[in-house]
């Protein structure tokens, strides 16, 4: 008799464990909190913005139709962006691409789709694609041709 009850004990214990573990493994999901979603905590559509120097002076220009910031990840997303450098006694550079992302750090901006640059006084276009820009060491890099044309 105590061989019988040890047995059936043991098939409940079995029992349980499986009738548990088919549980865990058919629950949906838990839905994701707002916070680990990319979603942009703020957006400009239609702006304009400047960034400076060291000394105060004017750097940069960068116009575009959206701007989109995200709080996750602390990026920036831009469409349509136009940027112009604007710094004294350098060539000066006009971009445009379909779109921009800026890492958090703002070191590193990837022109995204179709880009073109040009520079003046002393004329020259860039045409490429996908053209990731290092801010800090002055490097721009892509993996797409590059049709360059100096007048």
């Amino acid at each position: 008799m105590i061989r019988h009850i040890g047995a059936t004990i043991v098939t409940l214990i079995v029992l349980a464990a499986v009738v548990g573990w088919v549980q865990r493994v058919s629950e949906p999901a838990a839905p994701r909190a707002d916070t680990q979603r990319h979603t942009p905590d703020y957006s400009v559509t239609r702006f304009s913005t400047r960034a400076m120097d060291t000394q105060g002076r004017p750097a940069w220009e960068i116009n575009g139709d959206a701007l989109s910031h995200f709080a996750d990840d602390r990026t920036i997303a831009i469409a349509r962006p136009r940027m112009r450098t604007l710094g004294e006694g350098a060539p000066r550079w006009r971009a445009e691409a379909e779109r921009v992302w800026l890492s958090a750090d703002g070191n590193e901006l990837r022109m995204l789709g179709p880009t073109r640059m040009h520079r003046e006084p002393r004329v020259a276009d860039i045409d490429t694609a996908d053209l990731t820009v290092y801010l800090d060491r002055t490097l721009a890099l892509t993996d797409t041709p590059v049709d360059y044309r100096d007048a």
